[in-house]
């Protein structure tokens, strides 16, 4: 485990040998939702999955909801902070697909004693192969701001003159280029967010 030194005393009652060998992917934050540690999972899922440069971006002391885009940004603040409030797990479940294989991951914030912060595991509950039908990418994905928009949860590309129309190109999934910009389409926000109301 990586922990930030001036959080060690908060976790002294837990196993932590256990977070470090585990598969899942596991951080803790403090109750501002800063980054306190962080298992080995962690850092192998960020750059197995071409997201080395997260862990640049967000090294301890960042704050992690940060990471994400709204609507899910807003989103996560308000359950996590309503989990440490309410001294109870957050869980959901969540897509996040590789280039070739579905997968399902469930996450869960466990509030620490005292409520002094989070920790946040990310278990994979499902795996299969990709049977989505592939599309070749052009720079007809493009927008006209020379932007390419990919939904954050599948990770499919949005047709920028249709924008209920969302393309599985794994192409871009395996090596993202720099002018992608995250939103959330509409099947996934439905599916996964039900009580987010959002107009994209």
């Amino acid at each position: 485990m990586t922990i930030a030194s001036d959080f060690k005393a908060f976790l002294s009652y837990l196993d932590l040998d256990s977070f470090a060998r585990s598969p899942d992917v596991i951080c803790i934050v403090d109750d501002a939702m800063i980054l306190k540690a962080y298992n080995d999972a962690w850092i192998n899922f960020a750059k197995t999955n071409n997201g080395a440069k997260v862990l640049v971006d967000f090294p301890l002391g960042s704050n992690i909801v940060d990471a994400g885009e709204e609507p899910i940004r807003s989103f996560l603040a308000e359950a996590y902070t309503r989990a440490l409030r309410n001294n109870e797990p957050f869980e959901q479940n969540y897509e996040c697909s590789s280039a070739t294989e579905y997968r399902l991951f469930r996450q869960t914030a466990y509030p620490l004693i005292r409520s002094k912060g989070l920790i946040i595991s990310h278990h994979l509950v499902k795996k299969m192969p990709h049977e989505e039908e592939a599309t070749e990418f052009s720079k007809r994905f493009f927008n006209g701001h020379g932007i390419i928009i990919q939904c954050q949860n599948c990770r499919k590309i949005r047709d920028p003159k249709d924008s209920q129309r969302w393309y599985w190109i794994p192409s871009l999934v395996n090596s993202p280029l720099a002018n992608i910009s995250h939103s959330i389409c509409t099947p996934c926000l439905d599916h996964y967010y039900p009580d987010i109301d959002y107009d994209q």
